[in-house]
């Protein structure tokens, strides 16, 4: 059985998970993340690139992103525990409040980056995992301090990182096609689709139209049909597998949907396709 152990809730300035078993979670982060992994693997996957980091290790993940994450136990504990400082744009607000904007630099643009080992990230994140360990809930103010120390330990160690969060709301106009073919399968509102590809909700359903001659809504679930589809024909896998996978709410829902565009139940298609192999085989 999943357990699950939290002591702060995903969007506090201080988030902490624990879970004993393999987890997938689907994210649209609101927030830049600080992220510590204390125990096992954490892989994730942005716009079709993969990242991954392991016990021991830093990561930053870069808000207004779609992305997948795979948690793995530690082989070794069987839990996987990860910790992390949330950024928001009021955090970053409050810290140039008080301190220098970063000096012009190389704007690269970063959705995730493994963070090279350092004794200040170490030291940030000392007293959370203490208070981890004693089963202490910090008060919020003080969590509000990690977030202002996070940036200060990133000026300090990576600048050019540091300049690219301050324009991160600096999104550049991406692809459309390749953009929708790497993200259909995220379950979010049109607006976040238009919003993360660089467009306005109206500039985003107009540019659609002229491109995939049909509405966002309608490719959507074609598009998530589509790959259902070509992945239960292989046999390997159950629409119960599959179908959150995809994007769609319920399973009755993708049901209904799939059957309308095939004509049959999903459930019947590795075996329709079984018999079909066996019957080639006997003529």
């Amino acid at each position: 059985m999943q357990t699950e152990r939290k002591l702060y809730k995903f969007n506090d300035p201080v988030y902490y998970t624990c879970y004993n078993q393999l987890t997938y979670r689907e994210i649209d982060e609101p927030f830049h993340r600080l992220i510590h992994i204390m125990e096992g693997s954490f892989h994730i996957t942005i716009s079709g690139k993969e990242y991954e980091a392991h016990t021991g290790e830093y990561m930053l993940l870069t808000k207004r992103n779609l992305a997948r994450i795979k948690m793995i136990p530690s082989p070794r504990s069987g839990y996987f525990r990860l910790i992390c400082v949330n950024i928001s744009d009021k955090a970053l607000k409050r810290y140039f409040q008080q301190n220098t904007y970063p000096e012009n630099r190389h704007y690269i643009p970063v959705t995730a980056k493994k963070l090279p080992p350092h004794d200040l990230w170490d030291i940030l994140f000392a007293d959370l995992k203490l208070s981890i360990h004693k089963n202490y809930v910090l008060d919020r103010s003080l969590a509000r301090m990690k977030s202002q120390q996070a940036l200060y330990v990133l000026t300090l160690i990576d600048k050019d990182l540091m300049f690219s969060l301050c324009h991160s709301d600096e999104l550049p106009r991406k692809d459309l096609k390749e953009y929708m073919e790497q993200n259909y399968m995220f379950n979010v509102p049109l607006k976040v689709f238009a919003e993360y590809s660089g467009r306005s909700l109206a500039t985003f359903r107009r540019e659609f139209g002229k491109l995939f001659h049909t509405t966002p809504t309608r490719w959507l679930v074609s598009r998530r049909l589509e790959e259902a589809y070509k992945r239960l024909s292989t046999g390997t896998v159950r629409p119960v597998q599959i179908y959150l996978e995809l994007g769609f709410e319920t399973q009755a829902h993708f049901n209904r949907c799939f059957k309308q565009k095939y004509g049959i139940a999903p459930g019947q298609i590795g075996k329709s396709i079984s018999k079909e192999e066996q019957t080639n085989r006997h003529r």
